[in-house]
């Protein structure tokens, strides 16, 4: 599918007509990006997919569409945008993690350990999975809140991604962000599906 319509207000970020976007069934998600100067960050999700199916898109000037399929591509468009986004580090984390996870899986970003979803109905080992959890990590899973330091920030992240809890050790410099990736805990009592 290609970009049916896009406006580009004149020195205002990028306007989306979310119904003018893509053909089929899809709903546009803008992400708050006071980090970028010049690209704005979509999240297009397929409505009319049986399972749940999204992109990332970064618009640019000039109708510049660009498709952020993971971590790199979304370093290219922070490089592209001339950004220095060390001065913005929440929301860019914060955006990173949600729009680079992989677009197949159930994804949920958490601040606190009563954020993360799980199946309604568990069995006893389903049960004890999820007090493990809770009492190994309840204290640990907190908002992110990164620390400054000249041009570069630093932050701790958590997510559920297909049934895996992870925790990220986030840091941005020079327009790159960096994620150690930890997988903490893995097939949590959670949906697979979003």
């Amino acid at each position: 599918m290609r970009p049916a319509h896009l406006r580009v207000g004149g020195g205002k970020p990028p306007v989306l007509a979310a119904a003018t976007v893509l053909s089929g069934r899809h709903e546009v998600q803008v992400f708050e990006t006071p980090f970028l100067k010049t690209f704005r960050m979509l999240r297009v999700n397929d409505l009319s997919s049986p399972h749940a199916a999204w992109y990332g898109l970064a618009l640019g000037p000039g109708r510049d569409l660009r498709r952020i399929r993971g971590p790199r591509e979304f370093n290219e468009i922070l490089v592209l945008d001339g950004t220095e986004p060390a001065a913005h580090a929440k929301p860019l984390f914060e955006t990173y993690l949600d729009i680079t996870y992989p677009q197949d899986v159930a994804y949920q970003r958490v601040a606190s350990a009563s954020e993360i979803r799980w199946v309604t109905t568990r069995t006893p080992e389903q049960e004890a999975a999820r007090s493990a959890v809770l009492e190994k990590f309840g204290s640990a899973i907190r908002p992110i809140e990164p620390v400054a330091s000249g041009d570069s920030a630093t932050a701790e992240g958590w997510t559920v991604i297909d049934r895996r809890l992870v925790r990220h050790p986030l840091t941005v410099k020079d327009a790159n962000v960096a994620d150690g990736y930890v997988i903490e805990a893995k097939d949590l009592p959670s949906p697979v599906a979003r």
